[in-house]
């Protein structure tokens, strides 16, 4: 009898790494994924800011009349002006 508990316990763990053992690449290509992703961001990231840089867009944004990115940043309002736009009741159509 213990010999039969013995073999199922060995079935099952045999099983168990089988699994883990198919499913480890698809684990590995998903980190490499994300890895090649992240380094493409970043780099793309880099390229976008020298080119921003290069082509002084903060000084043609203030001469277009636009104003500091600071004042669009929903951060810079108290929470309370970024909640009354939301919680207004919508009115009926009769």
């Amino acid at each position: 009898m213990w010999d039969q508990v013995k073999q199922a316990l060995d079935q099952s763990t045999t099983k168990f790494l089988m699994g883990v053992a198919h499913l480890l690449p698809g684990i590995v290509a998903l980190i490499l994924a994300v890895l090649i992703s992240i380094v493409l961001a970043w780099i793309l990231a880099i390229v976008v800011r020298r080119l921003l840089v290069s082509i002084r867009f903060d000084e043609r944004l203030s001469r277009w009349g636009f104003s500091t990115l600071r004042d669009w940043s929903p951060m810079n309002r108290s929470r309370r002006l970024c909640l009354s736009g939301m919680s207004s009741p919508i009115s009926p159509t009769s």
